[in-house]
């Protein structure tokens, strides 16, 4: 008796892992391979985390959970905002090419 068995495999690029934040679960979906972006997905979890812990102890009542997350969310953008700043390279770049341009005005045939 013969049998034939077609083998399927199935590649998988992908996979998931679970991040808990504020006591519910959510799945994200990453590359295969992607050590980095996992690292950086789970510590970002761990800030969420630790940021709404303290915001929860400090406003046990007055705050529910909603406001909590935007707390939360508020701080981690002001936070981004004010390194996008730090990096923020056009004062220097516009003060770059103003002396250029007055430099160019010393330059024979200019």
């Amino acid at each position: 008796m013969y049998c034939t068995v077609k083998r399927i495999v199935v590649k998988k690029e992908e996979f998931n892992i679970n991040l808990e934040v504020a006591g519910k679960t959510y799945p994200v979906t990453l590359a295969r391979g992607d050590e980095f972006s996992e690292a950086a997905i789970r510590k970002a979890a761990e800030k969420i985390q630790t940021l709404y812990v303290e915001y929860k102890q400090r406003y046990v009542k007055s705050l529910d959970e909603k406001d909590l997350l935007a707390m939360v969310a508020l701080q981690l953008v002001t936070d981004l905002v004010w390194l996008e700043a730090q990096h923020d390279t056009t004062p220097i770049t516009r003060k770059i090419h103003q002396y250029i341009t007055e430099l160019n005005g010393f330059l024979p045939g200019s």
